[in-house]
Parts: structure tokens; sequence; C-alpha cells
């Protein structure tokens, strides 16, 4: 959870507040949860797929992680589908799976 989590989701400020703590006073707590300091270069491969349409979680959120992915030298690869929201419609939902299935395949060729 980041601070953008807290700014852009109003609707789970208190939520979080009461499984977490204060973002100011129980910060260690939140720092505790960031999954990304777990992740770093020999991590295994990673595939982000995100609607742009998604009001839940933005898909400015999906770049962050992107871009702190990279930062650490994780090896990453992105499907993004900016016309979609969380669920995709059905063609979409193919395309995302043909995908997966084919990066899937890629990671394996490259481990062989």
């Amino acid at each position: 959870v980041c601070s953008s989590d807290l700014e852009e989701r109003v609707d789970l400020r208190g939520m979080l507040r009461r499984m977490i703590g204060h973002p100011v006073k129980d910060a260690q707590s939140y720092k505790k949860r960031d999954a990304l300091k777990d992740i770093d270069a020999t991590s295994p491969p990673i595939l982000i797929i995100h609607g742009g349409q998604d009001k839940q979680v933005g898909i400015h959120q999906a770049y962050v992680l992107e871009d702190a992915l990279k930062q650490r030298g994780t090896q990453i690869d992105t499907f993004y589908q900016l016309a979609e929201g969380p669920v995709p419609r059905p063609v979409a939902m193919r395309l995302a799976i043909q995908r997966i299935l084919h990066w899937m395949k890629e990671i394996e060729e490259l481990q062989k």
C-alpha cells in the first residue's frame, strides 16, 4: 500500500486504517506490507496486465509498478488494454489469455 493508494481511494482509508493503522503514525506497518521490498533482479519474471478504464486501481498504479520493477532489474513484461476495465470483455479476455500463454512459453524457452 503506497501513499497514492490513500490519496486516490478515499473509500478505502477507513478500512486501511483499521487493518494497518494510520499511514503516518504506523508507517512501519505500511512499509512491512510493501511487496516491492522483496523483489529484485533475482525474482521470477513478472507479467503486468491492466485495463486502462479500471476505476478501482488506476492504470497509473501499473505504470508505477512497472517503473519500480525495472529499477530493481526485474525481468518484466506488460500487457495494457487501455479500453478495458478491471474485467476485460470477452474478446479482450481472449487476447489477454493468449498474451499470458505466449508470455509463459517465452519464459520457458528462455530458461532452457
